[in-house]
């Protein structure tokens, strides 16, 4: 059985408790073929001294290492003390993950820049391999968030040097290539969806239809404004419907005093905030249909779990994993149109229906099972150590 190294820029963690939940997914399918150690750095401002905050369960183990935070008013010396302690503990971790469980046969880094750097380090010095798994959003020509020479620099060369680079859709690997990311062996692995989970259930006619949209409440992403915008307009002509909003994020709040600007809050839509496990399926099976108005995605994670409850989703072109020729899961429209929006919600409304559970259910699980998504990463690791 290999022994796996997890390096992480993202992970749920006490501060962001879904912060990069799929990568922990990924994660635990994974601990059940092979040994996965995680470990994920982040810094505490309440702390003097650093601490673990460790995990065990199975093949699968987690290290959550907090550090003191950096505290400097100077933008320069500030950022520089940040990435150098921010390594500093990756590698004092590294070594305590070594020094418990055994050398890693092979590193698995999630999310680039500097976690690249580090296991190009163990690939030259202790010839570890490793690939890379993205999920940024960042690399998107909507986000222009990719900036910086010496960033974009050190990012090729990591990508240049990996075994492999996997990601989760075809828009981000073309994305990554069109930054120059080059790197032989791209594939892409789909996001993980516990199919045991996340399961249909009959459904019961109600008079009041339910859409569900889970959300970070990031408006340039999700544009959120834009759902509420139509949910007005909609609830101007109709009333047997109603809009449940689930998610946390620093502009929930910004967005229940929008949606009760606009009279609907409470009344067409609910605030409901953090959702997870048996409680999400229930308001996801309880629901008509998802809705997803984002501008961009690289996967499109509430989709699939939709999917695999057999519930339709009505979501946008906008970089996922479903396009305009995969209409029967739902309808797909353009981003940021809210016309195209507002009319198909009243489709979705009046014919969600006319789309079958056990079809959608289907999809999900020949596509995004932990099993298939698990041994597709083995399948990398084992061509890596033994080809």
């Amino acid at each position: 059985m290999s022994n796996i190294l997890f390096l992480t820029a993202w992970y749920p963690n006490k501060f962001f408790p879904l912060n990069g939940n799929f990568i922990k997914k990924h994660a635990k399918a994974i601990s059940e073929i092979c040994n996965v150690n995680v470990l994920f750095v982040h810094p505490d401002s309440e702390i003097k001294k650093y601490n673990y905050c460790i995990k065990r369960q199975n093949s699968l183990n987690e290290y959550i290492l907090y550090y003191p935070a950096i505290k400097s008013s100077i933008p320069i010396i500030s950022k520089l003390f940040k990435i150098t302690t921010s390594l500093f503990y990756t590698f004092k971790g590294i070594k305590r993950i070594k020094n418990e469980t055994g050398r890693p046969d092979l590193i698995h880094v999630n999310i680039l820049t500097r976690l690249g750097i580090v296991a190009l380090y163990y690939k030259i010095f202790f010839k570890i391999p490793y690939i890379i798994t993205e999920h940024w959003t960042g690399y998107l020509n909507k986000t222009k968030h990719f900036k910086g020479f010496v960033n974009k620099k050190i990012t090729a060369l990591a990508v240049k040097n990996a075994f492999a680079v996997t990601v989760v859709s075809e828009q981000l690997k073309n994305a990554m290539l069109n930054h120059n990311l080059k790197n032989k062996n791209y594939r892409i692995v789909y996001n993980v969806i516990d199919t045991n989970l996340f399961k249909n259930k009959t459904k019961t006619t109600k008079t009041i239809k339910e859409i569900i949209h889970i959300t970070n409440f990031k408006d340039e992403h999700k544009n959120i404004s834009g759902i509420l915008n139509v949910i007005k307009r909609l609830s101007n002509t109709r009333t047997d419907f109603k809009l449940n909003i689930v998610g946390i994020g620093v502009s929930k709040k910004k967005f229940e005093k929008y949606a009760e600007d606009l009279n609907i809050k409470d009344k067409f839509v609910f605030f409901l905030g953090k959702k997870e496990g048996k409680e999400l399926v229930n308001l996801i099976n309880n629901s008509c249909f998802m809705l997803m108005f984002s501008n961009y995605e690289t996967f499109q994670i509430p989709v699939i779990e939709s999917l695999s409850c057999g519930v339709p989703v009505l979501t946008t072109m906008c970089g996922g994993i479903l396009d305009n020729s995969e209409e029967q899961f739902g309808k797909i429209i353009e981003p940021d149109n809210e016309n195209e929006l507002y009319n198909n919600i009243i489709y979705m409304l009046d014919n969600y229906k006319k789309y079958s559970p056990v079809s959608l259910r289907k999809y999900a699980e020949d596509n995004y099972g932990k099993e298939k998504v698990a041994q597709q990463f083995v399948d990398i690791y084992n061509d890596a150590l033994y080809k």
